[in-house]
């Protein structure tokens, strides 16, 4: 498909055209076929690249309506749209919700994957949505709700035997907001845990150069905030 092309060439203004115009004769067909999902979600697609936020969702909803009505149609994942297909557009409108700063319908949809992603025992993705959903608390100033949500995401990430700077990343995430609740025993212990786990991760890999890095003179800099200015 032409529109395809020039979604690959970067010429999103005459992609979506062609996109639209696609869809416009779609809707005169009233059999559910696979191209009334597909062709709306790279509309959706296009539209988040050119940064239109409200018609990238309008068209993700569309492609959602328009798979469960192939499905009902159809009878089923048999029928050629996959389920991976569905989940696809849960990630997309979790994304273009929290972009618009909708996070109610954001949490929804991260929600969506949660359930799909412990059905399929995927830990890795688990952990990963639980420390998204942490960020639109956060971003609420819901702090003791993000640090429930980031424990449970480090919790998944030892058990898979994530690398020390990984684990360092969300200790040191849960010690900053412990501080922002002013419980300033709990910040030091978890950013201490952070910065062992920075200098472990060094250890291992000497190019890191551990003390250049952002993450580690950040925590560093809180770390010692708090032992020197009698806190605790």
């Amino acid at each position: 498909m032409k529109a395809e092309i020039y979604s690959r060439q970067n010429r999103l203004e005459e992609s979506l055209e062609l996109f639209l115009l696609c869809d416009n004769i779609l809707e005169s067909i009233k059999r559910p076929t696979k191209q009334h999902t597909e062709i709306p979600f790279s509309i959706a697609k296009t539209y988040h690249k050119l940064d239109d936020i409200e018609n990238a969702i309008l068209y993700a909803e569309k492609s959602l309506e328009q798979f469960n009505h192939y499905h009902i149609y159809h009878d089923g994942p048999a029928s050629g749209l996959p389920l991976k297909f569905k989940v696809q557009l849960f990630w997309a409108l979790s994304e273009l919700y929290y972009l618009k700063k909708d996070y109610r319908n954001s949490l929804k949809y991260y929600h969506f994957l949660l359930d799909y992603y412990q059905g399929e025992y995927d830990e890795k993705t688990i952990s990963e949505i639980l420390m998204d959903i942490a960020i639109i608390f956060e971003q609420q100033e819901y702090y003791e709700k993000a640090i429930e949500l980031y424990m449970d995401a480090f919790y998944y990430l030892e058990k898979r035997g994530e690398s020390p700077g990984v684990l360092g990343h969300i200790q040191y995430d849960i010690g900053r907001l412990h501080y922002d609740l002013k419980s300033f025993q709990d910040a030091h212990d978890y950013l201490e845990k952070a910065l062992t786990n920075f200098e472990t991760e060094n250890v291992k890999n000497p190019l890191l150069e551990i003390e250049k890095q952002d993450y580690y003179q950040d925590a560093y800099r809180l770390w010692k905030k708090l032992n020197e200015r009698g806190y605790l």
